[in-house]
């Protein structure tokens, strides 16, 4: 059990969860385009939240995740080609 907590701890840490962000209208708030669907995104720019710190074992995971930026967009219907990529980290 504790080898099972483990191995699941480090598949977590090694995949963050990532969100694509959008500003609600007429506030500063950034919610995620996928749960709030009145969120809008910028015109040009996708801003993502990484949900967990940045460190060595994830970077190739967040790096991947930055090149297929077209990917995400479709996935997450933000339903725009952008040309800037922004990622935010609160950790």
């Amino acid at each position: 059990m504790v080898g099972f907590s483990l191995a699941f701890v480090v598949h977590e840490s090694a995949n963050p969860h990532i969100a694509v962000l959008g500003r609600l209208s007429g506030t500063t708030i950034y919610r995620k385009v996928q749960q709030y669907p009145v969120a809008y995104p910028y015109h040009g720019v996708v801003l993502v939240r990484v949900d967990a710190p940045i460190y060595f074992a994830n970077t190739s995971y967040i790096k991947g995740c930055a090149n297929m930026n077209p990917i995400l967009i479709n996935l997450y219907g933000v339903g725009q080609k952008s040309n800037k990529f922004i990622l935010e980290n609160s950790f």
